[in-house]
């Protein structure tokens, strides 16, 4: 079988995980980034749920993204003009039952914890690494890959 490599679009948390993932399979890919910086902080919090963390986990991340976090223990909803209409302890009841806590860090700590923990990330990840043309071929499956030569594959990150 040929051996082919992926070129992810996107440092994000997306982009960053897929790497990951690649990595723990042997398959060669790189990543590239459009900012000029890979581990930027824009963005908002982000709650990362037990399902993901144990992915994570699975990858070697878990350790290190839980450095940056605040572990989630009670949830109060509040009406629409903000008086507290109910309290409860969904997040410790998840961790119970799923093996993992839900977790709460700012977007820029998950990048950096991504990036920083994904092996050979100096020469896998570009900063400043614009893609001018893509061309979609009809044979090539899943519906967001693109054939860009016989033996890459392209895969798009969500921004």
């Amino acid at each position: 079988m040929s051996k082919f490599r992926v070129i992810v679009l996107g440092a994000g948390p997306a982009g960053l995980f897929t790497a990951h993932g690649l990595a723990a399979a042997n398959i060669d890919y790189i990543v590239l980034e459009r900012q000029p910086e890979i581990v930027r902080y824009k963005g908002a919090l982000i709650i990362i749920w037990p399902p993901f963390l144990r992915l994570l986990d699975q990858l070697g991340i878990y350790e290190h993204v839980k450095k940056f976090s605040t572990p989630m223990v009670s949830k109060t909803s509040f009406t629409h003009s903000g008086e507290p209409l109910s309290t409860g302890d969904v997040f410790t009841v998840l961790e119970k039952d799923l093996g993992y806590p839900t977790l709460g860090l700012s977007r820029g700590n998950l990048i950096r914890a991504l990036y920083e923990t994904l092996p050979g990330h100096e020469t896998k990840v570009r900063a400043n690494a614009n893609v001018t043309n893509i061309e979609q071929h009809k044979d090539v499956r899943p519906e967001n890959s693109f054939n860009v030569s016989k033996k890459t594959l392209l895969l798009l990150e969500a921004t």
